[in-house]
């Protein structure tokens, strides 16, 4: 009888094994990062150990003691973010004593009384209520902003001060600045120019808002100015009432002002340094997580997230995961950038959709990750277009109080407007817009 060879099998074993390898090699390879992701990350300063002054320092120390250099402050704020994020979590309780030695260098600029008065005005999104809670603590008010003369300091500074070319990236373990005391000075601010008729200094406070806006430091600097834009608006069309016509105009935004492509890139920055280390931290933003058909996340259990994080390197490819987010946060800018009709178009057609280049098992993890950490893009870009509306109604109210509704719906930008009872107001650009945003930032004033 002839033996039969066992060759054959050791070549298809080594067949196998080949294939399997070349397939490990395969899902592990990551690509370049590509030119988008490149740009975004251009956009903003990443982290720098020997940056010792910056303007928002100024902004992160807003609420340090009176006898302390903001600068001081937010640079300390900022190093100890920094620092949380690059250790491990065993030096945890050093974290701690830090976090409250800087806390004894912050001061409580306003009581809690004077907070909650200040937090139920600003809340107000009806303007009638608001002018009448304004006029009701009338004397409170003023003397508010007679007795905070450093906090209107500090708040004038905020105000006037000029941003850096690049907005600075803030660690995620970096608390943001009490933007809540921003707002109340703004408001401390805003109730004595009311109290003062003084529309010529509202006027220009709102040009500097919108500069500042601008050159926001990130999304949620830039959503606190907006709100304090949109509520000066509401304060100098208030002024203007009684008068067929007024020689004030308020300029508006730009393409660029209404762009987010400082604010996303931003975003993409944060999310890009987070990737970086995503292999490296025993803990993460939910990537080894379930998520189920609801969008709900559900804690898996310790072994199979354990499990799941030793494939890792095979399902999660870094470059590949900022690559198709850049691609995606590109587009959104784009659209954030375009004129009104063209914008309302896209919101009709929803071309903005996420999707992605890759839909193979490669980057399992990658996907999943990009899929739930972007921000409410089109939330915050609506509030945007919806000041800008707002600025559009006031400068047709300051021209002529008797206007003639038809002649003003033609218009080349595609603003729709039309009137209630008591308001001019001009349609939002969503069809689907949210109610409560509406309420918050509707593009209405009062005749």
């Amino acid at each position: 009888m002839y033996k039969v060879s066992k060759k054959p099998w050791y070549v298809l074993i080594f067949l196998v094994w080949g294939l399997l390898v070349g397939f490990l090699f395969w899902l592990t390879r990551d690509e370049p990062l590509s030119k988008e992701a490149e740009l975004l990350l251009a956009n903003v300063q990443l982290y720098d150990a020997s940056i010792t002054e910056h303007p928002y320092f100024d902004v992160l120390g807003f609420d340090a003691r009176s006898d302390l250099d903001s600068q001081v402050l937010g640079r300390l704020i900022y190093r100890q973010g920094w620092s949380e994020y690059y250790n491990t979590s065993d030096v945890k309780i050093d974290y701690e004593r830090n976090r409250q030695k800087l806390s004894r260098l912050k001061f409580e600029y306003l009581t809690n009384d004077e907070k909650n008065l200040l937090k139920e005005i600003l809340n107000q999104n009806d303007e009638h209520l608001f002018y009448r809670n304004l006029l009701n603590n009338k004397l409170q008010l003023q003397r508010l902003y007679l007795r905070q003369s450093v906090l209107n300091k500090k708040f004038q500074d905020f105000v006037k001060q000029h941003n850096s070319t690049k907005p600075l990236l803030l660690s995620v373990n970096t608390d943001y600045p009490n933007y809540s005391l921003i707002r109340m000075a703004h408001l401390i601010y805003l109730s004595d120019l009311f109290f003062k008729n003084d529309k010529t200094e509202i006027a220009i406070y709102i040009e500097q808002l919108i500069y500042k806006s601008t050159k926001a430091e990130n999304l949620v600097e830039k959503m606190v100015i907006i709100s304090m834009l949109s509520q000066s608006v509401v304060v100098l069309n208030h002024l203007n009432h009684g008068e067929i016509s007024s020689n004030i105009r308020i300029p508006t935004l730009t393409k660029g002002q209404m762009s987010l492509r400082s604010s996303l890139s931003v975003e993409f920055a944060s999310l890009s340094v987070y990737w970086d280390q995503i292999n490296s931290k025993s803990e993460g933003m939910g990537l080894f997580d379930h998520i189920d058909e609801h969008g709900n996340v559900v804690d898996v259990k310790p072994l199979k997230k354990y499990f799941l994080k030793a494939l890792s390197p095979f399902l999660f490819l870094k470059n590949m995961t900022k690559n198709e987010e850049a691609r995606y946060y590109q587009s959104i800018i784009e659209i954030t950038e375009l004129n009104n009709p063209k914008f309302k178009s896209t919101l009709i057609d929803k071309t903005f959709e996420k999707e992605f280049k890759h839909k193979s098992i490669r980057n399992v993890f990658g996907r999943k990750i990009a899929l739930i950490s972007s921000p409410s893009w089109l939330k915050y870009s609506m509030r945007l277009r919806l000041l800008n509306q707002k600025i559009q109604v006031f400068n047709v109210l300051a021209s002529n109080r008797q206007f003639d509704l038809k002649q003003l719906n033609q218009n080349k930008d595609g603003y729709e407007y039309y009137r209630t009872e008591t308001e001019l107001c001009i349609k939002s650009p969503d069809p689907n817009q949210d109610e409560e945003e509406w309420k918050k930032y509707k593009s209405c004033l009062r005749i």
